[in-house]
């Protein structure tokens, strides 16, 4: 159809505009009351885009260019993967940034707090994950058995 009404013309060139959700144009507030008060329990990557969106809306420059600062490590990699994707790069480099912003998330220890915004403390040691998945990809999981040697049940 074209993207729009009858005829395949889109509604934008024949001068409709649809209202967007969250309101449009700069000044005040776009969120909404419910999406404020479900922002702040998404996951983080996903909250800093809709407020980052939500800055751009309001002509908030400096909040959005803050916003994007601030961005986790795991979002940065979860960006590469998407730009390696649309850039049609090789499989492999996204699935690499996929794997980096999966590990990324398993050393957080809530994924929907920014970080910094507990004790890193909280979070595992990134060091020691990639010494330990390192390890554990060496081992011959064989010579270790099963919980059942021993007992006659095997």
């Amino acid at each position: 159809n074209g993207g729009g009404g009858p005829g395949g013309v889109p509604l934008r060139r024949r001068g409709i505009c649809l209202p967007r959700h969250g309101g449009g144009g700069g000044g005040g507030a776009t969120l909404d009351p419910l999406d404020e008060l479900l922002v702040p329990l998404v996951d983080e990557s996903v909250r800093r885009r809709i407020l980052i969106r939500d800055a751009e809306a309001r002509d908030d420059a400096d909040e959005a260019q803050r916003l994007r600062e601030g961005v986790s490590r795991r979002q940065r990699a979860k960006e590469r993967a998407e730009k390696a994707t649309e850039a049609g790069a090789d499989e492999t480099v996204a699935e690499m940034y996929e794997e980096e912003a999966d590990f990324q998330g398993e050393l957080r220890a809530d994924v929907t707090q920014d970080e910094g915004a507990y004790s890193r403390f909280l979070d595992k040691d990134e060091w020691y994950e990639r010494d330990r998945l390192a390890r554990a990809k060496r081992i011959d999981k064989k010579k270790f058995g099963t919980l059942l040697d021993g007992t006659g049940l095997e």
